[in-house]
Formats: structure tokens, sequence, C-alpha cells
């Protein structure tokens, strides 16, 4: 009876502890249910003897007396299984006291902290729990982590459109009000600055994808933002705000709305110091071109691309590009680290993408469909024409695929040149233009159209360095 009373306190001190105490307390249940097992166990053996009355001796003849229940049946020794009975629950109370303790000292905040890292959804939540925050804190950080599961939903798109113009722009209102509320802490307001930045560097991009001009104020303003997180050099709960993001989203806003190359390899090349995968990509590019007041050095970009190809998909497409800028590197200047050729870096591509895919959802996920297409012309090089390739590049395409979409079709012969360049023409992306003409100087020099070739090289010329400079140096291997 003593034993029960105590048994039930201590399960109302369970629930009334947390922490350290609350895991003495668990422990002090598990010793006590053990002891009435004991204790109960000894008392049904008690009440079995009882009951069977006095053993009977035993008789001179062979089947006189029936087998003792109590007696083991077994030919093994009766500790073999008692002792292998005691290893079980010594094994089974240790496992819990291991997890009490771990809980105990990690306590509800560091079961939360858990859960932040290992779900990417709620990665950005608040880093305390509920109950500790006034209401109106509470509100503002809810909109600041509305908006920016808002951006981070529009990051992992490829085509993107006026609609997501529309979200961002409320997502940056949202954000800016949340900052002015003055209910965030520091913490709070690094990641604040963070995604606000990132949202005004998308919303820019989409502009000028849709051929508006660009927001030079925005800009300025994306660029002191993130700034400001570099500044700050500030641990967050939010893994993705750290100051190597920053940078390289810096760098972005630099060079592709600021226009300003010198400062934009200025942050690539200290993010890349410390393993950014998107900064090496970058800095590897310049190896290539002899950007960034450097001499070209090819067989230093493929050590960079490799590295961060070795980093898989941790950074979305970074792994990917770069082995596909390997396979060029390999095809065009002949320059290699292994015995992996053009098609099997093209391989390691596909790899990559497809854990995206899986992930997103986006048959289209890192310009698959420009991939395709370069295996197409890989191949065609060997003397292997395959048109399947060119179907299955098609029916991966998005909206915003203009100028791949009219490269097939002149790939394929379904349209003629000046259709092709006309469609061309027609995408605002200068990026997407110049890998157009680079698929089709490619096709022309393979299928002897010296002037064609030329045609499109000029072309890419015309788009410059800033757009086209590591196409302009593959291209040398046509000299055209």
């Amino acid at each position: 009876m003593i034993l029960f009373l105590l048994i039930n306190v201590l399960k109302a001190l369970i629930g009334a502890t947390t922490g350290f105490w609350g895991g003495v307390v668990s422990l002090l249940g598990i010793t006590v249910s053990l002891v009435m097992a004991a204790d109960a166990y000894r008392l049904a053996r008690e009440q079995l003897r009882e009951a069977r009355g006095p053993v009977p001796e035993a008789s001179t003849q062979p089947e006189a007396s029936p087998p003792d229940p109590l007696k083991p049946a077994s030919r093994l020794p009766a500790f073999v299984p008692v002792g292998l009975a005691c290893l079980a629950g010594l094994g089974l109370t240790t496992m819990l006291v291991l997890g009490l303790a771990i809980v105990a000292v990690r306590g509800p905040a560091g079961v939360l902290a858990g859960k932040l890292n290992s779900t990417p959804a709620l990665r950005s939540s608040p880093r305390l729990p509920p109950g500790r925050m006034s209401a109106a804190q509470s509100a503002a950080v809810d909109h600041l982590l509305g908006a920016i599961q808002d951006i981070r939903k529009v990051l992992r798109k490829s085509d993107r459109n006026s609609d997501d113009l529309a979200d961002l722009e409320r997502d940056v209102d949202h954000i800016s009000a949340a900052m002015v509320s003055g209910r965030l802490d520091a913490t709070d307001l690094t990641v604040a600055y963070f995604y606000r930045g990132e949202a005004s560097r998308l919303i820019n991009s989409i502009r000028k994808r849709q051929g508006e001009t660009i927001d030079q104020p925005l800009a300025q303003r994306a660029l002191e933002d993130l700034n400001r997180v570099i500044a700050d050099n500030r641990n967050t709960y939010d893994r993705v705000v750290s100051v190597p993001n920053a940078q390289y989203w810096a760098g972005l806003v630099e060079r592709n709305d600021l226009h300003s190359e010198p400062e934009a390899y200025a942050y690539w090349e200290k993010c890349a110091q410390k393993g950014h995968a998107g900064c090496l990509r970058n800095v590897a590019e310049a190896r290539i071109t002899g950007k960034d007041a450097r001499k070209a050095d090819l067989h230093e970009a493929i050590t960079l691309l490799t590295t961060v190809f070795n980093t898989g998909v941790r950074y979305r497409c970074a792994g990917a590009s770069s082995a596909r800028v390997i396979a060029g590197i390999a095809y065009f200047t002949g320059v290699r680290s292994s015995t992996d050729d053009e098609l099997a870096w093209l391989s390691k591509s596909y790899g990559l993408m497809d854990r995206l895919a899986l992930t997103e959802g986006n048959p289209n996920v890192c310009g698959r469909s420009g991939a395709v297409v370069e295996e197409f012309l890989y191949r065609l090089s060997r003397g292997s024409r395959e048109d399947s390739l060119l179907e299955h590049a098609t029916e991966r395409l998005d909206e915003s695929s203009i100028a791949t979409r009219a490269l097939i079709q002149y790939l394929s012969g379904s349209m003629d040149k000046n259709g092709f360049e006309a469609v061309v023409e027609s995408d605002q992306s200068e990026d997407s233009r110049c890998s157009a003409y680079f698929d089709a100087m490619w096709y022309a020099a393979l299928k002897k159209k010296r002037a064609d070739a030329q045609d499109y090289h000029l072309r890419m010329s015309e788009l410059g360095e800033f757009s086209c400079g590591t196409e302009l140096v593959f291209a040398n291997k046509f000299k055209l």
C-alpha cells in the first residue's frame, strides 16, 4: 500500500517538474516500479507454494511422483535464465536513464532547438518556447516568419512571374513593419535584414526578366541590408542567415543590379575563403575568363568547381552547374583533372538535378532542359544525332524558357534562322540570350556552317563579357 501511494505521488511530481529535477523524479519512479514488481513476484511465489501444500516424498517407483512445477524443466542451470532476465531489465533501465538524462540536461529549450534544426520549414521559428514572449512580440515575429516562408518559396522557383513580384513586395512591407514595431530583438532584426535584402534583390531580378528598369534605390537598400548582416556577424536561429550567404547575395546585387563587377568579386573572394559553394563557383568563373584582375587558370578553376560539386545539393544548384562547367572545360579547352570526359561530368550533374527535382517537384530545376541540349551537342560532335534528347528537353521546359524553346526548335529544324533570332531577342534575360546563341554557334560549327557560326559569335560579343564571359572563352575552340 505504501509503495502504491508513493508511485502515485511520483507521477504527480513528474507532471509538475521539468529539466534536471524532472529527470530525477522520473528515475525515482522507475526504481519504485521495479521494487513493486519484485515484491509482487515474491508474493505470487509464496501464494503458489501455500496452495500446493507440502511436497510429497519421492516414491521408489519411477512413475509415482509428478514433476514439480517450480522445478526447472530445462537442463540449463537456474541462474542462466535468471541472469538473462536481469541483463534485459538492466539494459532497459539504462536506456531509460540515458534518455531522461539527455532531456534533463537539454531541457525544453534544447528539445525546441532540435526541432528547429531538423525541420526545414520550422528552422526560422523563434528561439523562445511558447509563453515566453508577449502577445505583441509574438505577433510581430509571426508576421516576420510568414514573410520569410513566402520568400523561401519564391527562391525555390525557377519560373518567377508577376504574381511572385506582388508577393515579394508585400513581404518586404511586412518585414519593414515588423522591424519598426520595436517588438523584435537583435537576433530577429538580423534575420529581418537578411530576408528583406534578399526579397529586394529578387524583386529587381523579376523586373529585369520582364524587361522593366532596375529599381536602383531598392538595389542600394538591398545592399545596405545585406551589409548590415555582414557587420552584425551574429549567429541566429535560422541557419540560412550567415555572413557567407549575405556576401554571396551582396555580390549578386553589385553585379546584376548595380553593374559593379570588381565590388562583386570582392564579396565573392571573401565568402569563397569560407567555403561557400556559390562564391567558389563565381570565383572559378573568374579563373576561366581572367576577370577579377587575375590571370586565367583553368586547372585552378577545375579544382574550385570540383570542390563545389562535392557539396552535392547543399547549395542547391551550385554543385550541378559546376559539373556542367567542368564538362565544358574538358570539351572546349581539352584541360582535365581526371579521366572523366564531358559526358561523364554531365551525367554527374544529372544525378544532383534528379535529387533536387524529387524534393522540389520541378522537372526543369537548375536548367535541366539546357543541360539536355548540351548532351545533344556533345553526342552530335561524336557523330551521333539523337533527336530524342531534344524531345526530352522540350518536356522539361517552363514558361520562362523562351530562348531555350526557340533553340530546341531551331536545332530540330522546325524553326528557321530568322525565326530563331527573333524569338531569342524577345527574351529579356541577357544570360538566356547568350546561352541560346552559344549553342546555336556550336551547332553551326558542327554542321560546317561557318557564316552562321560567325554570326552567332558576333551576337555573343555584342552581349559582352559581362553576360558571355565563359562562353566566349569556350568559343575559341572553333577559331571563328
